[in-house]
């Protein structure tokens, strides 16, 4: 038996926010914010890539 889950408005609300707040800022906004990165880490393409992935994984939720 398969038993669908129910889930409410705004958790689809909080979880949508929050991957897109994760994913859209590093991409248009690259300076804003602050990164406590070490030297090495500190470049554009690697900050996309770690929040993408972060907000992509919230999006599979």
């Amino acid at each position: 038996m398969v038993f669908p889950s129910k889930k409410d408005w705004w958790v689809r609300i909080v979880i949508w926010g929050a991957a897109l707040l994760l994913i859209i800022p590093p991409v248009f906004f690259p300076n804003f914010g602050v990164w406590m990165t070490p030297a090495f880490l500190d470049k554009q393409w690697i900050k996309v890539i770690i929040l993408g992935f972060t907000g992509i994984l919230l999006l599979w939720i």
